[in-house]
């Protein structure tokens, strides 16, 4: 059985500006992941324009982990 850290190493992130960001692989200890509430909300404006995305596909989806690399 896989260690919670080598399940972690297995998750790909693209978001250069994310601290967690590590080659391309997240690390921090834990994610959050929860629905994207403008995609999901069907009184959204932007739902309306987009089309209802529901759970089905990642763009309804959002990374509540994410923590901005500090600027220097």
């Amino acid at each position: 059985m896989a260690t919670q850290m080598e399940m972690l190493q297995r998750i790909k992130c693209t978001v250069e500006s994310c601290s967690f960001n590590d080659n391309q692989a997240c690390s921090a200890s834990s994610i959050e992941v929860n629905l994207n509430p403008v995609l999901t909300d069907p009184n959204s404006e932007f739902a309306a324009e987009l089309g209802s995305f529901g759970t089905q596909t990642s763009e309804a989806t959002m990374c509540r982990t994410y923590k901005p690399k500090n600027k220097a």
